[in-house]
């Protein structure tokens, strides 16, 4: 039942400021859901308004800070044991539950409407399951229970492009943006599981059943290269299907061999926690590189 109860912290937030509550919306994680939601407009064929697209783009990124901040108040007991998010505001003592659960339902709410009438509800009911899928059923029911967390929460991220896609057009039926989603969510476990190999420690202390903490690094390093390999194929069905053209075809080429490279240098050596950290880092240049490959695509039209 602890999962459906909301997690104490009396601690006062007097002392929050700005970048506290910016930082409860994780910013990073808002930049790719832009860039990659900004990619699904991109694609999408209609001439609508340029205003009503950025909105659009608001509402999306709002959402994803919204279920951001209620990830982070779910897991503020074992941030408290990860060095990566020991600081974070809650685990910090910089902003209590109460101030950052009022704060996350405000803009939830707020992106949710926004998203509604501005765009479409069909877009609005999407982000709606988004944020639901990554706020909740993620982090309370498949982080600590499953090493497959990561593989089925991956799916909130992913439909980036297809709410951004659904934002200009209406519809959900057309299968470029449900490839890209599929893209980020095949590229999903092998970036976040480089990451959780060099802090199996920290998962192992906040009782998070990650990957490598259950099957051994070996093993992670095999799933890994498996949707790796399944990724790449997924990434050049565009350009073989011809719904992206020659410049989108050469980025996934070259990128495919960039990210290549330290994956198998991590197959090499799959104790190598640099090695690791190498992949993960080229996973997001990876996926930035990318998708700005298929907005260079579409403004060239090559």
């Amino acid at each position: 039942m602890h999962a459906f109860i909301l997690p104490k912290n009396h601690i006062s937030s007097s002392e929050a400021c700005a970048s506290d509550y910016l930082a409860l919306l994780k910013p990073r994680v808002m930049m790719l859901v832009l860039f990659t939601g900004a990619i699904g407009q991109v694609c999408a064929p209609t001439s609508g308004s340029v205003f009503l697209s950025f909105v659009g783009l608001l509402a999306l990124v709002l959402g994803a800070g919204a279920s951001a901040s209620f990830n982070m108040i779910w897991d503020q007991e074992i941030d408290r044991f990860m060095s990566r998010t020991a600081t974070r505001p809650i685990p910090a003592g910089r902003l209590s539950v109460q101030s950052a659960t009022l704060f996350g339902s405000l803009i939830a709410l707020f992106s949710l409407v926004l998203m509604g009438l501005a765009c479409n509800l069909q877009a609005a009911l999407w982000l709606l399951g988004a944020m639901v899928f990554y706020g909740y059923i993620y982090t309370c029911l498949l982080k600590r229970r499953t090493p497959q967390n990561i593989v089925i929460g991956g799916l909130s991220g992913a439909l980036a492009p297809v709410i951004g896609w659904v934002s200009v057009t209406g519809s959900a039926l057309s299968l470029l943006p449900w490839i890209l989603c599929g893209i980020i969510f095949l590229w999903t476990p092998p970036h976040f599981w480089a990451l959780a190999i060099v802090r199996a420690d920290d998962y192992g202390k906040a009782g998070i059943p990650m990957f490598p903490n259950v099957y051994g690094t070996r093993a992670t390093v095999r799933a890994m290269i498996s949707y790796f390999l399944v990724m790449t194929f997924v990434a050049g069905l565009p350009f073989a299907l011809g719904l992206l053209g020659s410049l989108y075809g050469l980025s996934v080429c070259l990128l495919t061999l960039f990210w290549g490279r330290s994956m198998n240098q991590l197959r090499r050596a799959p104790e190598d926690s640099k090695s690791a950290w190498m992949v993960f880092k080229d996973s997001i240049v990876y996926l930035f590189g990318l998708f700005f490959g298929i907005l260079l695509d579409r403004l060239l039209e090559i």
